[in-house]
């Protein structure tokens, strides 16, 4: 167990490095990914009915996302870390 709990140790180490060294790109990421969710809300929030376009958004995202997940799963024999 010793030998378990330096290597989990030594990994969330480095995992905060690595954290820590690639906010710069994260923080680009997310901006960019922000502003892509600014204009679809601004072209939902315009249509003729805001309320049933966002919820057929949102649904049409989970579920798309989630059946990706269940085969990625399926084919891949564990579950896909990329969507976490």
């Amino acid at each position: 167990i010793r030998k378990a709990l330096l290597l989990s140790c030594l990994l969330f180490a480095v995992g905060a490095v690595i954290g820590w060294v690639a906010t710069s790109s994260l923080e680009k990421l997310l901006v960019q990914q922000l502003e892509g969710l600014s204009e679809i809300s601004g072209n939902l929030r315009d249509s003729s009915n805001p309320q049933w376009s966002f919820f057929v958004f949102i649904f049409l995202n989970n579920s798309i996302k989630g059946v990706l997940i269940i085969f990625l799963g399926a084919l891949f024999g564990m579950l896909p870390a990329i969507f976490l």
